[in-house]
Protein backbone atom coordinates (compact mmCIF):
# COMPACT_ATOMS: atom_id res chain seq x y z
CA UNK A 1 0.00 0.00 0.00
CA UNK A 2 1.25 3.60 -0.90
CA UNK A 3 0.81 6.47 1.33
CA UNK A 4 2.16 10.11 2.10
CA UNK A 5 3.57 10.60 5.50
CA UNK A 6 5.17 13.59 7.29
CA UNK A 7 8.87 12.47 7.44
CA UNK A 8 10.31 12.72 10.98
CA UNK A 9 14.03 12.51 10.57
CA UNK A 10 14.01 10.34 13.60
CA UNK A 11 11.49 7.90 12.34
CA UNK A 12 12.53 7.78 8.81
CA UNK A 13 15.87 7.86 6.21
CA UNK A 14 15.61 10.94 4.52
CA UNK A 15 19.04 12.44 4.56
CA UNK A 16 19.80 10.22 1.00
CA UNK A 17 16.89 11.88 -0.72
CA UNK A 18 18.21 15.11 0.88
CA UNK A 19 21.79 14.23 0.06
CA UNK A 20 20.54 12.77 -3.86
CA UNK A 21 19.11 16.27 -4.19
CA UNK A 22 21.94 18.01 -3.08
CA UNK A 23 24.35 16.04 -5.45
CA UNK A 24 22.28 16.53 -8.39
CA UNK A 25 22.18 20.65 -7.93
CA UNK A 26 26.08 19.89 -7.76
CA UNK A 27 26.04 18.28 -11.28
CA UNK A 28 24.14 20.31 -13.10
CA UNK A 29 26.47 22.90 -12.07
CA UNK A 30 25.44 25.20 -9.72
CA UNK A 31 27.10 25.41 -5.93
CA UNK A 32 25.47 24.58 -2.48
CA UNK A 33 27.47 25.25 0.85
CA UNK A 34 29.43 21.85 1.85
CA UNK A 35 26.95 21.33 4.76
CA UNK A 36 23.81 21.86 3.11
CA UNK A 37 21.94 18.73 3.38
CA UNK A 38 22.90 18.57 7.05
CA UNK A 39 21.40 21.83 7.29
CA UNK A 40 18.30 20.95 5.67
CA UNK A 41 17.98 17.68 8.07
CA UNK A 42 18.25 19.96 11.06
CA UNK A 43 15.50 22.00 9.32
CA UNK A 44 12.92 19.32 9.23
CA UNK A 45 13.65 18.70 12.91
CA UNK A 46 13.27 21.77 14.02
CA UNK A 47 10.07 22.13 11.67
CA UNK A 48 11.34 25.13 9.94
CA UNK A 49 11.08 23.36 7.07
CA UNK A 50 8.91 20.11 6.61
CA UNK A 51 9.04 17.26 4.64
CA UNK A 52 6.44 14.76 3.34
CA UNK A 53 7.35 11.56 2.00
CA UNK A 54 5.85 8.70 -0.25
CA UNK A 55 6.15 5.38 1.72
CA UNK A 56 5.10 1.81 0.26
CA UNK A 57 5.81 -1.59 2.33
CA UNK A 58 7.63 1.08 5.02
CA UNK A 59 10.40 1.92 2.26
CA UNK A 60 10.54 5.53 1.00
CA UNK A 61 9.84 5.83 -2.49
CA UNK A 62 10.32 9.97 -2.80
CA UNK A 63 10.02 12.65 -0.83
CA UNK A 64 9.28 16.61 -1.06
CA UNK A 65 10.96 19.20 1.41
CA UNK A 66 9.66 22.45 1.62
CA UNK A 67 8.88 25.61 3.75
CA UNK A 68 6.95 28.74 3.81
CA UNK A 69 7.62 32.07 4.21
CA UNK A 70 5.26 35.23 4.02
CA UNK A 71 3.24 33.79 1.93
CA UNK A 72 5.57 32.01 -0.32
CA UNK A 73 6.59 28.07 -0.37
CA UNK A 74 9.63 26.59 -2.36
CA UNK A 75 10.20 22.78 -2.43
CA UNK A 76 12.36 20.48 -3.80
CA UNK A 77 11.27 16.56 -4.81
CA UNK A 78 13.92 13.90 -4.45
CA UNK A 79 13.07 10.08 -5.56
CA UNK A 80 14.87 6.85 -5.03
CA UNK A 81 15.62 4.21 -7.58
CA UNK A 82 12.26 3.05 -8.44
CA UNK A 83 10.69 5.31 -11.09
CA UNK A 84 7.99 7.28 -9.65
CA UNK A 85 4.37 7.21 -11.49
CA UNK A 86 2.54 10.20 -12.00
CA UNK A 87 -0.18 9.14 -9.63
CA UNK A 88 2.67 8.95 -7.00
CA UNK A 89 3.90 12.13 -7.84
CA UNK A 90 0.34 13.85 -7.61
CA UNK A 91 0.27 12.18 -4.25
CA UNK A 92 3.37 14.47 -3.05
CA UNK A 93 2.39 17.53 -5.37
CA UNK A 94 -0.96 17.56 -3.99
CA UNK A 95 -0.39 16.71 -0.10
CA UNK A 96 2.31 19.90 -0.34
CA UNK A 97 -0.42 22.24 -1.79
CA UNK A 98 -2.82 21.37 1.02
CA UNK A 99 -0.24 21.94 3.54
CA UNK A 100 -0.50 25.49 2.32
CA UNK A 101 -3.48 26.70 0.91
CA UNK A 102 -3.39 30.67 2.01
CA UNK A 103 -0.06 30.84 0.15
CA UNK A 104 0.73 33.61 -2.46
CA UNK A 105 2.70 31.20 -4.57
CA UNK A 106 4.02 28.04 -4.24
CA UNK A 107 7.75 27.12 -6.62
CA UNK A 108 9.02 23.22 -7.26
CA UNK A 109 12.35 23.42 -7.96
CA UNK A 110 13.47 22.27 -11.48
CA UNK A 111 16.17 19.62 -10.46
CA UNK A 112 14.75 15.96 -9.45
CA UNK A 113 16.75 13.26 -9.44
CA UNK A 114 15.85 9.95 -11.18
CA UNK A 115 12.27 12.14 -12.09
CA UNK A 116 11.57 12.13 -16.03
CA UNK A 117 11.12 16.11 -16.56
CA UNK A 118 7.70 15.39 -18.51
CA UNK A 119 6.67 13.43 -15.91
CA UNK A 120 6.80 16.20 -13.27
CA UNK A 121 5.26 18.79 -15.73
CA UNK A 122 2.55 16.55 -16.26
CA UNK A 123 2.12 15.82 -12.19
CA UNK A 124 2.51 19.28 -11.04
CA UNK A 125 0.57 21.07 -13.95
CA UNK A 126 -2.22 19.25 -12.40
CA UNK A 127 -2.30 21.36 -9.38
CA UNK A 128 -1.82 24.93 -11.31
CA UNK A 129 1.82 24.76 -11.29
CA UNK A 130 3.35 26.32 -14.78
CA UNK A 131 7.09 25.49 -16.14
CA UNK A 132 9.33 28.03 -16.52
CA UNK A 133 12.91 28.35 -17.27
CA UNK A 134 16.19 29.87 -16.27
CA UNK A 135 18.97 29.80 -18.98
CA UNK A 136 22.71 29.56 -18.22
CA UNK A 137 24.65 32.11 -19.95
CA UNK A 138 29.03 32.78 -20.56
CA UNK A 139 30.76 35.03 -22.20
CA UNK A 140 34.15 35.15 -23.40
CA UNK A 141 36.53 37.30 -21.33
CA UNK A 142 39.24 37.69 -23.48
CA UNK A 143 37.54 41.14 -25.29
CA UNK A 144 35.01 43.54 -23.09
CA UNK A 145 33.81 46.56 -23.90
CA UNK A 146 35.16 50.13 -22.27
CA UNK A 147 32.26 51.14 -19.70
CA UNK A 148 31.74 54.62 -18.78
CA UNK A 149 30.48 55.72 -15.59
CA UNK A 150 26.70 56.46 -15.40
CA UNK A 151 26.07 60.58 -14.73
CA UNK A 152 24.60 61.29 -11.51
CA UNK A 153 28.08 61.76 -9.32
CA UNK A 154 27.99 57.80 -8.07
CA UNK A 155 30.60 56.73 -6.11
CA UNK A 156 32.60 52.84 -6.35
CA UNK A 157 33.40 50.42 -2.92
CA UNK A 158 34.10 47.02 -2.80
CA UNK A 159 31.16 44.92 -1.54
CA UNK A 160 33.68 43.76 1.13
CA UNK A 161 33.17 46.92 2.70
CA UNK A 162 29.31 47.07 3.06
CA UNK A 163 27.54 44.19 5.64
CA UNK A 164 25.76 41.58 4.65
CA UNK A 165 22.57 43.66 6.16
CA UNK A 166 22.82 46.22 3.74
CA UNK A 167 23.91 43.92 0.64
CA UNK A 168 21.19 41.51 1.51
CA UNK A 169 18.33 44.90 1.50
CA UNK A 170 19.88 46.21 -1.29
CA UNK A 171 19.21 42.99 -2.83
CA UNK A 172 15.54 41.82 -1.61
CA UNK A 173 14.49 45.36 -2.33
CA UNK A 174 15.67 45.24 -6.09
CA UNK A 175 14.11 41.84 -6.56
CA UNK A 176 10.52 42.84 -5.55
CA UNK A 177 7.60 42.99 -7.55
CA UNK A 178 9.82 41.26 -10.33
CA UNK A 179 9.60 37.84 -12.56
CA UNK A 180 12.72 36.89 -9.83
CA UNK A 181 11.63 37.87 -6.43
CA UNK A 182 11.76 35.05 -4.39
CA UNK A 183 13.88 33.18 -6.54
CA UNK A 184 16.72 31.95 -3.99
CA UNK A 185 15.11 33.18 -0.81
CA UNK A 186 11.29 33.36 1.02
CA UNK A 187 11.91 35.97 3.33
CA UNK A 188 14.43 39.08 4.17
CA UNK A 189 15.94 36.59 6.74
CA UNK A 190 16.69 33.64 4.28
CA UNK A 191 18.21 36.57 1.96
CA UNK A 192 20.40 37.72 4.51
CA UNK A 193 21.72 34.41 5.60
CA UNK A 194 21.89 33.55 1.84
CA UNK A 195 24.40 36.96 1.58
CA UNK A 196 26.58 35.42 4.75
CA UNK A 197 27.09 32.05 3.03
CA UNK A 198 28.29 34.35 -0.53
CA UNK A 199 30.55 36.41 1.42
CA UNK A 200 32.08 33.92 3.83
CA UNK A 201 33.47 32.22 0.36
CA UNK A 202 30.64 28.85 0.23
CA UNK A 203 29.83 29.54 -3.21
CA UNK A 204 33.06 29.79 -4.15
CA UNK A 205 35.31 33.25 -3.50
CA UNK A 206 34.47 36.37 -3.65
CA UNK A 207 36.44 37.91 -6.49
CA UNK A 208 37.14 41.17 -4.62
CA UNK A 209 38.05 43.58 -7.80
CA UNK A 210 35.36 42.40 -9.53
CA UNK A 211 32.48 42.59 -6.65
CA UNK A 212 31.38 46.29 -6.36
CA UNK A 213 28.57 48.26 -5.26
CA UNK A 214 27.78 51.92 -6.32
CA UNK A 215 26.78 54.85 -4.09
CA UNK A 216 24.95 57.49 -3.95
CA UNK A 217 25.58 60.09 -1.21
CA UNK A 218 26.96 57.20 0.60
CA UNK A 219 24.32 54.70 0.09
CA UNK A 220 24.66 51.51 -1.59
CA UNK A 221 21.80 51.49 -4.76
CA UNK A 222 23.38 48.91 -6.96
CA UNK A 223 25.56 45.76 -6.62
CA UNK A 224 27.29 43.03 -8.18
CA UNK A 225 28.53 39.96 -6.37
CA UNK A 226 31.64 37.94 -8.65
CA UNK A 227 32.83 34.60 -7.29
CA UNK A 228 35.77 32.15 -8.41
CA UNK A 229 35.32 29.04 -9.74
CA UNK A 230 38.40 27.88 -11.22
CA UNK A 231 38.89 29.00 -15.03
CA UNK A 232 35.49 30.56 -15.05
CA UNK A 233 33.92 33.36 -12.52
CA UNK A 234 30.32 32.92 -11.99
CA UNK A 235 27.98 36.07 -11.40
CA UNK A 236 26.40 35.91 -8.17
CA UNK A 237 24.28 39.00 -8.27
CA UNK A 238 23.75 41.61 -9.77
CA UNK A 239 21.05 44.37 -8.06
CA UNK A 240 19.85 47.87 -9.21
CA UNK A 241 17.26 49.88 -6.86
CA UNK A 242 14.37 50.29 -8.64
CA UNK A 243 14.12 54.08 -8.71
CA UNK A 244 17.18 53.64 -10.41
CA UNK A 245 17.03 51.71 -13.39
CA UNK A 246 17.53 52.68 -16.74
CA UNK A 247 20.41 54.78 -16.07
CA UNK A 248 22.98 52.38 -17.15
CA UNK A 249 24.32 50.99 -13.79
CA UNK A 250 23.82 47.34 -14.31
CA UNK A 251 25.91 47.50 -17.42
CA UNK A 252 28.68 49.97 -15.88
CA UNK A 253 28.85 46.93 -12.85
CA UNK A 254 29.03 44.08 -14.89
CA UNK A 255 31.33 45.48 -17.72
CA UNK A 256 34.02 46.51 -15.01
CA UNK A 257 33.51 42.98 -13.55
CA UNK A 258 33.81 41.12 -16.86
CA UNK A 259 37.36 42.88 -17.16
CA UNK A 260 37.99 42.54 -13.55
CA UNK A 261 37.67 38.92 -13.93
CA UNK A 262 39.75 38.51 -16.86
CA UNK A 263 42.54 40.57 -15.46
CA UNK A 264 42.26 37.92 -12.68
CA UNK A 265 43.15 35.12 -15.20
CA UNK A 266 39.35 34.25 -15.68
CA UNK A 267 38.43 33.19 -19.34
CA UNK A 268 34.67 33.11 -18.79
CA UNK A 269 32.13 34.55 -17.17
CA UNK A 270 28.59 32.48 -16.41
CA UNK A 271 25.32 33.33 -14.90
CA UNK A 272 21.73 32.27 -14.69
CA UNK A 273 18.87 34.47 -15.53
CA UNK A 274 14.83 33.72 -15.76
CA UNK A 275 13.25 33.23 -19.23
CA UNK A 276 11.17 35.88 -18.51
CA UNK A 277 13.76 38.49 -17.06
CA UNK A 278 13.98 40.94 -20.50
CA UNK A 279 16.11 43.16 -19.82
CA UNK A 280 18.32 41.17 -17.47
CA UNK A 281 18.40 38.72 -20.88
CA UNK A 282 18.93 42.43 -23.39
CA UNK A 283 21.97 43.45 -21.08
CA UNK A 284 23.55 40.47 -21.18
CA UNK A 285 23.14 39.69 -25.08
CA UNK A 286 24.62 43.33 -25.10
CA UNK A 287 27.66 42.32 -23.28
CA UNK A 288 28.44 39.06 -25.41
CA UNK A 289 26.78 36.34 -23.04
CA UNK A 290 25.61 33.24 -25.15
CA UNK A 291 22.81 30.33 -23.92
CA UNK A 292 24.40 27.65 -22.95
CA UNK A 293 21.21 25.17 -20.58
CA UNK A 294 18.35 25.65 -19.85
CA UNK A 295 16.97 24.80 -16.10
CA UNK A 296 13.47 24.64 -15.07
CA UNK A 297 11.23 25.41 -12.44
CA UNK A 298 7.10 25.06 -11.79
CA UNK A 299 5.40 27.86 -9.95
CA UNK A 300 1.69 28.29 -8.70
CA UNK A 301 0.19 31.87 -7.66
CA UNK A 302 -2.48 32.72 -6.01
CA UNK A 303 -5.47 31.18 -8.11
CA UNK A 304 -4.50 28.40 -9.20
CA UNK A 305 -5.80 24.86 -9.01
CA UNK A 306 -7.84 24.48 -4.98
CA UNK A 307 -6.95 20.88 -3.44
CA UNK A 308 -9.46 19.59 -1.57
CA UNK A 309 -8.75 18.74 2.04
CA UNK A 310 -9.22 15.29 3.11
Amino acid sequence: MISVLEAVPDQLDIKPFIVGFGNGVKEFGEALPPNWADERLESVRKREEFCLAVVEDDRILGIIQFSQHEGRGSAFVSWGDTPPTVETLNLLVGEYVKKMPQSMWLRISGIHPNIIEEMMEMASSEFGFVRKSRLEMAADLSSVPESVMPEGNFATASITEQSEEILSKLDWDSYAGTVDEGMFANSAEDNRKMFRSLLSGEYGPVITNASRCLLKDGTPVAMIAVTDIGDSAFLADIAVLPEHRNRGLGKYLLTNAMRDAGTAKKKSMTLWVSEDNRPALTLYSSLGFKEVRVGTYYIRKSGGVTVERT
